[in-house]
């Protein structure tokens, strides 16, 4: 969606696009990027530079002829920039200070994906039964009983809670799995 809107103001019938429209998508394409690719700000905006340079150059070539293979491509060319600029990043040696300045503290971004991982793990265990959201927690909260205690604290057999934990586990992962994608297809 980020990527469609970015594209059509881009190419305006033919003619670049120099709205307030156009610099905000701009500014949500390399806002995007950042998160993505855990870059730094310059770094996004010059792989969308050379992004708009290519597929300025592609469209005026007549190469790409409708709007889905130029989103497309597009995404791929950001991608490639970004690669690219991760790949030379490396190659240079930063100090430790000019290192901390450039980019975000990842702590940041770690406790904004553990909030949100543990808000979508929320939402697929509401979809629970009260029994197995209750089995699923207690393990959670008690990875160090035995499956001989966690047996005799709900009442079933050892070999049950095999089975019960690895199905949980499974259907909690696949769920999770599913709405990471689903909200990734929705912002890209």
């Amino acid at each position: 969606m980020i990527l469609k809107n970015f594209v059509m103001s881009l190419l305006n019938n033919g003619r670049f696009s120099s709205t307030s429209e156009h610099l905000e998508n701009h500014k949500r394409v390399v806002d995007y990027l950042i998160n993505k690719f855990r870059i730094c700000q310059e770094d996004a905006e010059d792989a969308v530079q050379s992004a708009v340079l290519i597929i300025l150059e592609k469209k005026h070539n007549k190469s790409l002829d409708s709007l889905e293979n130029t989103v497309g491509y597009t995404y791929s060319v950001l991608k490639n920039e970004c690669f690219k600029i991760i790949r030379n990043d490396r190659r240079i040696s930063y100090s430790v200070e000019e290192k901390t300045n450039d980019y975000v503290v990842p702590n940041q971004l770690n406790d904004i994906d553990k909030a949100e991982k543990m808000r979508l793990l929320d939402g697929c265990l509401s979809h629970m039964n009260e029994f197995n959201k209750s089995f699923f927690q207690y393990i959670l909260d008690h990875p160090e009983k035995s499956v001989n205690e966690v047996a005799t604290y709900f009442g079933i057999k050892k070999h049950s809670v095999y089975t019960r934990r690895h199905r949980l586990q499974k259907i909690i992962s696949t769920c999770v799995a599913r709405k990471i994608n689903y909200y990734a297809q929705r912002n890209l």
